[in-house]
Protein backbone atom coordinates (compact mmCIF):
# COMPACT_ATOMS: atom_id res chain seq x y z
CA UNK A 1 0.00 0.00 0.00
CA UNK A 2 1.50 3.43 -0.58
CA UNK A 3 2.19 6.03 1.89
CA UNK A 4 -0.10 8.48 0.08
CA UNK A 5 -3.35 5.92 1.00
CA UNK A 6 -2.27 5.43 4.05
CA UNK A 7 -2.01 8.79 4.95
CA UNK A 8 -5.31 9.14 3.10
CA UNK A 9 -6.72 6.48 5.40
CA UNK A 10 -5.76 7.26 8.40
CA UNK A 11 -6.51 10.79 8.20
CA UNK A 12 -9.83 10.09 7.43
CA UNK A 13 -10.32 8.00 10.82
CA UNK A 14 -9.08 10.72 12.36
CA UNK A 15 -11.18 13.70 11.21
CA UNK A 16 -14.15 10.87 11.67
CA UNK A 17 -13.06 10.78 15.39
CA UNK A 18 -12.77 14.35 15.32
CA UNK A 19 -15.79 15.07 14.59
CA UNK A 20 -17.66 12.79 16.51
CA UNK A 21 -15.39 14.06 19.80
CA UNK A 22 -16.30 17.86 18.76
CA UNK A 23 -20.40 17.10 18.31
CA UNK A 24 -20.86 14.58 20.89
CA UNK A 25 -21.25 17.03 23.96
CA UNK A 26 -24.59 15.82 24.75
CA UNK A 27 -23.58 12.46 24.98
CA UNK A 28 -21.06 13.13 27.92
CA UNK A 29 -23.44 15.60 29.80
CA UNK A 30 -25.57 12.26 30.42
CA UNK A 31 -22.11 11.16 32.27
CA UNK A 32 -23.27 7.32 31.42
CA UNK A 33 -20.65 4.64 32.03
CA UNK A 34 -21.59 3.19 28.66
CA UNK A 35 -20.93 6.69 27.03
CA UNK A 36 -17.71 7.16 28.78
CA UNK A 37 -16.46 3.98 27.56
CA UNK A 38 -17.71 5.06 24.10
CA UNK A 39 -15.57 8.40 24.35
CA UNK A 40 -12.48 7.14 25.50
CA UNK A 41 -12.61 4.40 22.07
CA UNK A 42 -13.01 7.36 20.19
CA UNK A 43 -9.95 9.28 22.09
CA UNK A 44 -7.65 6.10 21.24
CA UNK A 45 -8.73 5.52 17.90
CA UNK A 46 -7.85 8.60 16.90
CA UNK A 47 -4.37 8.28 18.62
CA UNK A 48 -4.14 5.53 17.21
CA UNK A 49 -5.06 6.43 13.45
CA UNK A 50 -2.46 9.36 14.19
CA UNK A 51 0.24 6.45 15.25
CA UNK A 52 -0.16 4.16 12.36
CA UNK A 53 0.55 7.16 10.14
CA UNK A 54 3.69 8.16 11.86
CA UNK A 55 4.42 4.59 12.11
CA UNK A 56 4.46 3.93 8.28
CA UNK A 57 6.00 7.35 7.67
CA UNK A 58 9.22 7.05 9.67
CA UNK A 59 9.62 3.44 8.56
CA UNK A 60 12.43 3.06 6.51
CA UNK A 61 13.87 6.82 7.60
CA UNK A 62 17.11 7.03 8.99
CA UNK A 63 17.12 9.64 11.89
CA UNK A 64 18.48 9.49 15.46
CA UNK A 65 16.58 7.42 17.57
CA UNK A 66 15.06 5.73 14.91
CA UNK A 67 14.81 2.36 16.03
CA UNK A 68 13.60 2.88 19.64
CA UNK A 69 10.46 5.76 18.14
CA UNK A 70 9.71 3.24 15.63
CA UNK A 71 9.49 0.51 18.71
CA UNK A 72 7.17 3.05 20.47
CA UNK A 73 4.92 3.69 18.06
CA UNK A 74 4.42 0.26 17.24
CA UNK A 75 4.27 -0.91 21.02
CA UNK A 76 1.14 1.60 21.20
CA UNK A 77 -0.52 0.18 18.72
CA UNK A 78 -0.82 -3.44 20.17
CA UNK A 79 -1.43 -1.84 23.64
CA UNK A 80 -4.39 0.23 22.04
CA UNK A 81 -5.29 -2.99 19.72
CA UNK A 82 -6.55 -5.00 23.09
CA UNK A 83 -7.37 -2.06 24.68
CA UNK A 84 -9.89 -0.43 22.27
CA UNK A 85 -11.31 -4.31 21.79
CA UNK A 86 -11.89 -4.39 25.45
CA UNK A 87 -13.52 -1.27 25.58
CA UNK A 88 -16.17 -2.42 23.09
CA UNK A 89 -17.27 -5.72 24.66
CA UNK A 90 -17.36 -3.36 28.15
CA UNK A 91 -19.59 -1.08 25.97
CA UNK A 92 -21.90 -3.61 24.70
CA UNK A 93 -22.67 -4.99 28.28
CA UNK A 94 -23.27 -1.55 29.33
CA UNK A 95 -25.66 -0.59 26.57
CA UNK A 96 -27.58 -3.98 26.62
CA UNK A 97 -27.49 -3.16 30.69
CA UNK A 98 -28.95 0.25 30.12
CA UNK A 99 -25.78 1.45 32.84
CA UNK A 100 -27.59 -0.16 35.29
CA UNK A 101 -27.22 -3.17 37.98
CA UNK A 102 -23.54 -3.33 36.69
CA UNK A 103 -21.38 -6.41 37.42
CA UNK A 104 -18.05 -4.53 38.14
CA UNK A 105 -16.55 -7.63 39.15
CA UNK A 106 -17.23 -9.12 35.79
CA UNK A 107 -15.93 -5.83 34.14
CA UNK A 108 -12.67 -6.25 35.97
CA UNK A 109 -12.62 -9.98 35.37
CA UNK A 110 -13.04 -9.66 31.40
CA UNK A 111 -10.68 -6.74 30.82
CA UNK A 112 -7.86 -9.39 32.70
CA UNK A 113 -6.71 -10.75 28.70
CA UNK A 114 -6.19 -6.94 27.85
CA UNK A 115 -4.51 -5.80 30.76
CA UNK A 116 -2.02 -9.19 29.85
CA UNK A 117 -1.63 -8.03 26.11
CA UNK A 118 -0.76 -4.09 27.15
CA UNK A 119 1.73 -5.69 29.59
CA UNK A 120 2.89 -7.56 26.69
CA UNK A 121 3.36 -4.48 24.32
CA UNK A 122 5.68 -2.49 27.38
CA UNK A 123 7.60 -5.90 27.77
CA UNK A 124 8.60 -5.18 24.01
CA UNK A 125 10.26 -1.80 24.79
CA UNK A 126 12.97 -4.18 26.50
CA UNK A 127 12.66 -7.14 24.42
CA UNK A 128 10.97 -8.09 20.80
CA UNK A 129 8.45 -10.68 21.09
CA UNK A 130 5.32 -8.91 19.30
CA UNK A 131 7.51 -7.68 16.12
CA UNK A 132 11.45 -6.07 15.72
CA UNK A 133 12.76 -3.37 13.62
CA UNK A 134 15.63 -4.51 11.71
CA UNK A 135 18.81 -2.89 10.67
CA UNK A 136 17.39 -0.97 7.74
CA UNK A 137 14.27 0.24 9.98
CA UNK A 138 11.50 -1.85 8.63
CA UNK A 139 9.32 -3.26 10.39
CA UNK A 140 8.39 -7.10 10.99
CA UNK A 141 5.38 -9.35 12.43
CA UNK A 142 6.92 -11.63 14.69
CA UNK A 143 5.14 -15.12 15.41
CA UNK A 144 4.13 -13.90 18.66
CA UNK A 145 2.25 -10.63 17.83
CA UNK A 146 -0.55 -12.49 15.65
CA UNK A 147 -1.35 -13.32 19.08
CA UNK A 148 -3.30 -9.82 19.47
CA UNK A 149 -5.18 -10.38 16.62
CA UNK A 150 -7.00 -13.28 18.00
CA UNK A 151 -7.22 -11.63 21.36
CA UNK A 152 -9.05 -8.71 19.43
CA UNK A 153 -11.55 -11.03 17.45
CA UNK A 154 -12.00 -13.26 20.57
CA UNK A 155 -13.19 -9.72 22.04
CA UNK A 156 -15.43 -9.20 19.04
CA UNK A 157 -16.74 -12.43 19.20
CA UNK A 158 -17.64 -12.21 22.65
CA UNK A 159 -19.25 -8.92 22.49
CA UNK A 160 -21.83 -10.78 20.06
CA UNK A 161 -22.32 -13.63 22.65
CA UNK A 162 -23.10 -10.76 24.88
CA UNK A 163 -25.59 -10.00 22.60
CA UNK A 164 -27.18 -12.92 21.95
CA UNK A 165 -27.75 -13.63 25.69
CA UNK A 166 -29.01 -10.88 25.98
CA UNK A 167 -31.91 -11.33 23.26
CA UNK A 168 -32.84 -14.90 24.93
CA UNK A 169 -33.20 -13.15 28.36
CA UNK A 170 -34.90 -9.69 27.01
CA UNK A 171 -35.54 -9.68 23.11
CA UNK A 172 -34.40 -7.05 20.59
CA UNK A 173 -32.52 -3.76 21.52
CA UNK A 174 -33.62 -0.81 19.19
CA UNK A 175 -31.13 2.10 18.38
CA UNK A 176 -28.14 -0.37 19.01
CA UNK A 177 -27.08 -2.22 15.17
CA UNK A 178 -23.40 -3.95 16.96
CA UNK A 179 -23.01 -5.56 13.34
CA UNK A 180 -22.80 -1.53 12.18
CA UNK A 181 -19.17 -1.24 14.05
CA UNK A 182 -18.33 -5.62 13.74
CA UNK A 183 -18.81 -5.36 9.91
CA UNK A 184 -16.47 -2.52 8.92
CA UNK A 185 -13.75 -3.51 11.83
CA UNK A 186 -13.69 -7.54 10.70
CA UNK A 187 -12.83 -6.45 6.85
CA UNK A 188 -10.36 -3.65 7.77
CA UNK A 189 -8.55 -5.68 10.54
CA UNK A 190 -8.69 -9.01 8.70
CA UNK A 191 -7.21 -7.70 5.27
CA UNK A 192 -4.28 -5.59 7.50
CA UNK A 193 -3.85 -9.19 9.48
CA UNK A 194 -3.55 -11.20 6.01
CA UNK A 195 -1.77 -8.46 3.83
CA UNK A 196 1.18 -6.48 5.63
CA UNK A 197 1.51 -3.31 4.32
CA UNK A 198 -2.10 -2.47 4.16
CA UNK A 199 -3.74 0.30 6.80
CA UNK A 200 -7.26 -0.05 7.03
CA UNK A 201 -7.49 -1.54 10.90
CA UNK A 202 -8.10 1.82 12.78
CA UNK A 203 -10.01 3.46 10.24
CA UNK A 204 -12.38 1.00 9.74
CA UNK A 205 -12.79 1.14 13.48
CA UNK A 206 -13.45 4.85 13.49
CA UNK A 207 -15.82 3.88 10.40
CA UNK A 208 -17.50 1.52 13.04
CA UNK A 209 -17.31 3.95 15.68
CA UNK A 210 -19.75 6.46 13.62
CA UNK A 211 -22.25 3.66 13.11
CA UNK A 212 -22.60 3.62 16.60
CA UNK A 213 -22.70 7.43 16.94
CA UNK A 214 -25.85 7.74 14.52
CA UNK A 215 -27.58 4.71 16.75
CA UNK A 216 -26.80 7.00 19.77
CA UNK A 217 -28.33 10.09 18.05
CA UNK A 218 -31.28 8.18 17.33
CA UNK A 219 -31.33 7.50 20.73
CA UNK A 220 -31.37 10.70 22.16
CA UNK A 221 -34.10 12.04 20.04
CA UNK A 222 -36.36 8.82 21.04
CA UNK A 223 -35.02 8.03 24.86
CA UNK A 224 -36.55 10.76 27.74
CA UNK A 225 -32.91 11.59 29.27
CA UNK A 226 -34.37 11.69 32.82
CA UNK A 227 -36.26 7.89 33.36
CA UNK A 228 -34.19 6.36 30.32
CA UNK A 229 -38.04 5.30 29.02
CA UNK A 230 -39.03 6.03 25.30
CA UNK A 231 -40.47 9.47 24.51
CA UNK A 232 -43.54 10.77 22.87
CA UNK A 233 -41.78 10.87 19.63
CA UNK A 234 -41.09 7.00 19.55
CA UNK A 235 -44.66 6.24 20.66
CA UNK A 236 -45.44 8.30 17.50
CA UNK A 237 -43.06 5.88 15.70
CA UNK A 238 -44.23 2.67 17.11
CA UNK A 239 -47.83 3.33 16.54
CA UNK A 240 -47.31 4.03 12.77
CA UNK A 241 -45.07 1.24 12.41
CA UNK A 242 -47.71 -1.37 14.65
CA UNK A 243 -50.28 -0.33 12.07
CA UNK A 244 -48.22 -0.45 8.95
CA UNK A 245 -47.21 -4.15 9.46
CA UNK A 246 -51.31 -4.56 10.81
CA UNK A 247 -50.31 -5.86 14.13
CA UNK A 248 -52.69 -5.02 17.68
CA UNK A 249 -51.43 -3.84 20.35
CA UNK A 250 -52.68 -3.01 23.75
CA UNK A 251 -52.36 0.22 25.96
CA UNK A 252 -52.14 1.31 29.43
CA UNK A 253 -51.85 5.04 30.05
CA UNK A 254 -50.31 5.78 33.43
CA UNK A 255 -50.49 8.92 35.65
CA UNK A 256 -49.01 9.47 39.11
CA UNK A 257 -51.39 11.06 41.92
CA UNK A 258 -50.27 13.56 43.94
CA UNK A 259 -47.09 14.37 41.95
CA UNK A 260 -47.56 18.34 42.47
CA UNK A 261 -47.70 17.57 46.52
CA UNK A 262 -44.39 15.24 46.37
CA UNK A 263 -42.84 18.43 44.44
CA UNK A 264 -44.39 20.94 46.52
CA UNK A 265 -43.22 19.20 49.73
CA UNK A 266 -39.74 17.69 48.89
CA UNK A 267 -38.55 20.11 45.67
CA UNK A 268 -38.10 19.10 42.44
CA UNK A 269 -34.88 17.11 42.63
CA UNK A 270 -36.98 14.88 44.93
CA UNK A 271 -39.58 15.15 42.27
CA UNK A 272 -37.56 13.48 39.54
CA UNK A 273 -36.20 10.89 41.94
CA UNK A 274 -40.06 9.37 41.97
CA UNK A 275 -40.45 10.11 38.55
CA UNK A 276 -37.16 7.92 37.86
CA UNK A 277 -38.67 5.36 40.41
CA UNK A 278 -42.14 5.20 39.03
CA UNK A 279 -40.69 4.31 35.46
CA UNK A 280 -38.46 1.85 37.26
CA UNK A 281 -41.84 0.09 39.09
CA UNK A 282 -43.11 -0.07 35.09
CA UNK A 283 -40.19 -0.72 33.77
CA UNK A 284 -39.42 -4.17 35.75
CA UNK A 285 -43.19 -4.70 36.19
CA UNK A 286 -44.18 -4.91 32.32
CA UNK A 287 -43.90 -8.12 30.39
CA UNK A 288 -39.96 -7.87 28.64
CA UNK A 289 -41.48 -7.57 25.13
CA UNK A 290 -43.63 -4.07 26.48
CA UNK A 291 -42.63 -0.85 25.49
CA UNK A 292 -42.71 1.50 28.64
CA UNK A 293 -43.16 5.20 27.22
CA UNK A 294 -42.84 8.71 28.87
CA UNK A 295 -46.19 10.36 27.52
CA UNK A 296 -45.68 13.66 29.49
CA UNK A 297 -44.56 14.92 32.55
CA UNK A 298 -45.92 12.61 35.08
CA UNK A 299 -47.85 10.06 32.35
CA UNK A 300 -46.67 7.23 31.09
CA UNK A 301 -48.25 4.77 28.91
CA UNK A 302 -47.56 1.18 28.52
CA UNK A 303 -47.41 -0.71 25.21
CA UNK A 304 -47.83 -4.26 24.71
CA UNK A 305 -48.46 -6.26 21.70
CA UNK A 306 -52.04 -8.22 22.30
CA UNK A 307 -55.65 -8.14 21.72
CA UNK A 308 -56.09 -9.54 25.10
CA UNK A 309 -57.71 -7.40 27.65
CA UNK A 310 -56.98 -9.80 30.07
CA UNK A 311 -52.93 -9.51 29.24
CA UNK A 312 -53.72 -5.69 29.91
CA UNK A 313 -55.23 -6.28 33.44
CA UNK A 314 -52.85 -8.38 34.42
CA UNK A 315 -50.24 -6.17 33.40
CA UNK A 316 -51.99 -3.57 36.03
CA UNK A 317 -52.07 -6.13 38.48
CA UNK A 318 -48.53 -6.47 38.33
CA UNK A 319 -48.11 -2.75 38.35
CA UNK A 320 -50.45 -2.54 41.35
CA UNK A 321 -48.01 -4.83 43.36
CA UNK A 322 -44.62 -3.39 42.88
CA UNK A 323 -46.14 -0.60 43.40
CA UNK A 324 -46.88 -1.64 46.52
CA UNK A 325 -43.74 -3.82 47.38
CA UNK A 326 -41.79 -0.02 46.59
CA UNK A 327 -43.86 1.68 49.15
CA UNK A 328 -43.25 -0.94 51.97
CA UNK A 329 -39.91 -1.27 51.41
CA UNK A 330 -38.28 1.91 49.94
CA UNK A 331 -38.08 4.42 53.31
CA UNK A 332 -39.08 7.17 50.83
CA UNK A 333 -40.93 10.26 52.74
CA UNK A 334 -43.59 10.05 49.88
CA UNK A 335 -46.05 6.94 48.75
CA UNK A 336 -46.49 6.42 45.28
CA UNK A 337 -49.37 5.90 43.83
CA UNK A 338 -51.33 5.10 39.84
CA UNK A 339 -54.35 5.93 37.99
CA UNK A 340 -54.05 4.58 34.80
CA UNK A 341 -56.92 3.09 32.42
CA UNK A 342 -56.55 0.42 29.46
CA UNK A 343 -57.55 0.16 25.84
CA UNK A 344 -57.10 -1.99 22.83
CA UNK A 345 -56.24 -0.91 19.41
CA UNK A 346 -57.22 -3.96 16.13
CA UNK A 347 -54.66 -4.16 13.90
CA UNK A 348 -57.01 -2.97 11.35
CA UNK A 349 -57.03 0.48 13.09
CA UNK A 350 -54.76 2.94 11.74
CA UNK A 351 -55.59 5.97 13.40
CA UNK A 352 -54.32 6.30 16.78
CA UNK A 353 -56.39 8.95 18.13
CA UNK A 354 -59.54 6.73 19.54
CA UNK A 355 -56.69 4.28 20.99
CA UNK A 356 -54.82 7.22 22.89
CA UNK A 357 -58.26 9.23 23.51
CA UNK A 358 -59.83 5.67 25.55
CA UNK A 359 -56.92 5.33 27.57
CA UNK A 360 -56.80 9.02 28.40
CA UNK A 361 -60.54 9.10 29.46
CA UNK A 362 -60.58 6.04 31.22
CA UNK A 363 -57.54 6.85 33.22
CA UNK A 364 -58.98 10.33 34.23
CA UNK A 365 -62.34 8.78 35.23
CA UNK A 366 -60.32 6.23 37.49
CA UNK A 367 -58.30 9.70 39.01
CA UNK A 368 -61.44 11.25 39.38
CA UNK A 369 -62.73 8.30 41.52
CA UNK A 370 -59.93 8.58 43.61
CA UNK A 371 -59.55 11.97 44.01
CA UNK A 372 -63.64 12.27 45.04
CA UNK A 373 -62.79 9.23 47.67
CA UNK A 374 -59.55 10.88 49.32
Amino acid sequence: MELQSIIVANSVGFFLCFVMLVSSSLLRMRRLPSDKVFTAMIAITAVSCLDELIAYTIEGVPFSGAQMVGTLVNAFLYAANVTVSYLWCAYVYLRLQRDEDVDDVWLMRLAIPAVVGVCGAFVELFTPILFHIDETLHYHRNTFGRVYFALMFGYLAYSVLIRHRHYLRRGKVDFFPIWMFLIPVAIGVTAQFLVYGLSFGWCSVAIGLVGVYMSLQNELAYVDPLTKLYNRNYLDHILVDLARRRIPVGGMMVDMDYFKQINDSFGHTVGDQALTEAAHILRTASPEDALVIRFAGDEFIVLHRTADEKEMAKIGADVEQALASFNETSGRPYQLSFSFGTSLRPADEADPDRFLREMDERMYAVKAKRHAAR
